[in-house]
């Protein structure tokens, strides 16, 4: 991913998040801080990676550069979740 402060809207069902172009959490809506259980102060400036966790940062990364790319994606593989439980996007 590019430098620059340019970000891009990523949203799920009524999930919302702002992400820069450097992966990181700008702003989240509160939907989204509830599948991890984490309020957005813990969301906003953390790594996409580090808040969804490797393995699932490697099946939904190639998405997210799309999305940061100004393109719009379809992202549908069930997650699993650090408390066991699954996020279906």
């Amino acid at each position: 991913m590019n430098g620059g402060s340019a970000f891009s809207l990523i949203t799920f069902r009524r999930e919302i998040s702002y992400v820069n172009t450097q992966g990181i959490y700008v702003s989240v809506n509160r939907a989204y801080t509830e599948i991890f259980g984490l309020p957005r102060e813990e969301v906003a400036g953390k790594p996409v990676e580090e808040i969804f966790g490797s393995d699932n940062y490697k099946l939904i990364a190639p998405q997210i550069r799309i999305a940061l790319n100004g393109k719009i994606f379809r992202f549908g593989m069930p997650l699993k979740l650090a408390d066991g439980g699954k996020f279906h996007p």
